[in-house]
């Protein structure tokens, strides 16, 4: 990117930019943890996320001086140098290779008591769990996208809406703190079912277009954003087992991009057509489905 002398060229390094993000990111990540961890990770994939909270609090503003100081070419050459540098080494050297799980830990096909159902009850479940994640990520990919552009349709002005804004990283790093310390002793189901509540009602309290009410709105669904990334990762291995973990975090993942490169597409067109209330109704709807799609899991 720091070296593409044209638009095409431009493109070009966000599509390998973001093949790298499909490899690299939480779902690859999480299956490692499950991988290595087996049944025991959910402490891990939590722990993961915590630290991961704080990566668009500490990484933007700091990439945003470096850009205002060397400029977005040098400040890309910047990055490729830490991520060759710093990241893949520890990729190579720090993560283990075989997992540490003795024999009796580790889940196999043919062992129903830990991979949990039988194969076509596990695919119903699998496909009931993928709508609710991917409908998850649609709203999280729209609200992420057109946040400002809803809250200035709203009538709340510019700087407070990114005041606004602001309020979801530190939610999501407070709802992490307490999946940590006090909800992961609640089965995943019932962590991501109090997840979804608590973004449909960050997300309709907009609808209010009060300004410090939207305040609390954004609290409330960052906190209900933070608990639903820890779910992705946790909520599979607790109805399936560590068994082909990987595997079914790949499938997971499939529609919840697709919904992740459609959904604000989708909801600019809504936006312009019909402003912000009827997308944020529409938000509202999905959250719905969400949350009738959660009490249909196992949560035992």
């Amino acid at each position: 990117m720091g070296l593409a002398p044209n638009l095409p060229t431009y493109y070009l390094a966000w599509t390998f930019i973001g093949a790298g993000m499909a490899a690299g990111l939480y779902d690859a990540a999480f299956s490692t943890l499950g991988r290595l961890l087996g049944s025991d990770a959910r402490a891990s994939i939590t722990g993961l996320t915590l630290l991961g909270g704080f990566a668009s609090t500490l990484g933007w503003p700091l990439i945003t001086g470096m850009e205002h100081q060397f400029g977005w070419r040098h400040t890309c050459f910047v990055l490729a140098t830490v991520h060759l540098v710093i990241g893949l080494p520890i990729h190579l050297l720090a993560i283990p290779r075989s997992p540490s799980l003795t024999a009796e830990g580790v889940s196999t096909p043919d062992n129903p008591a830990e991979s949990g159902v039988p194969d076509k009850s596990g695919s119903r479940l699998l496909l009931l769990l993928a709508v609710l994640l991917t409908t998850q990520s649609l709203v999280a990919s729209t609200m992420s996208v057109h946040l400002l552009d809803v809250l200035e349709l709203l009538g709340i002005t510019t700087a407070t809406a990114l005041a606004i804004g602001m309020m979801v990283g530190p939610s999501q790093v407070a709802a992490r703190l307490a999946e940590f310390s006090i909800a992961r002793y609640l089965h995943p189901t019932w962590s991501t079912r109090i997840a979804v509540v608590l973004c449909g009602l960050g997300i309709g309290l907009l609808l209010l277009a009060t300004p410090w009410l939207a305040f609390v709105a954004m609290g409330l669904y960052g906190a209900g954003i933070g608990i639903l990334t820890i779910a992705r990762g946790t909520l599979p291995l607790a109805l399936f087992g560590p068994a082909d973990y990987g595997t079914r975090m790949g499938l997971l993942a499939r529609p919840m991009l697709l919904a992740q490169a459609l959904g604000p597409v989708v909801a600019a067109l809504i936006l312009e057509r019909s402003g912000s209330s009827l997308l944020l109704i529409v938000m509202c709807a999905l959250v719905a489905v969400s949350l009738a799609v959660s009490f249909t899991l196992p949560d035992k």
